[in-house]
């Protein structure tokens, strides 16, 4: 059961018959990334393949919509 209090990460995107359910804002806590990203207003490094990425990161990739193409 899910909490009410708590706000889902997920989002149905199609309410129909058939729900899809897709990311509705940057996970919570760190994760480890598979390719290497950087700002593209910056030209700053994000991250690095294998490291872990502190929330910052993840909340700022998820701003330049670029989160599920380095999970």
């Amino acid at each position: 059961m899910f909490d009410k209090n708590v706000p889902s990460i997920f989002a149905n995107t199609n309410p129909g018959q058939r729900p899809r359910w897709v990311l509705a804002g940057p996970p919570p806590g760190g994760f480890t990334l598979r390719h290497a990203v950087y700002d593209p207003g910056t030209y700053k490094i994000l991250c690095l393949p294998g490291q872990p990425a502190p929330p910052e990161v993840s909340e700022r990739l998820w701003g330049l919509e670029l989160l599920e193409a380095v999970l």
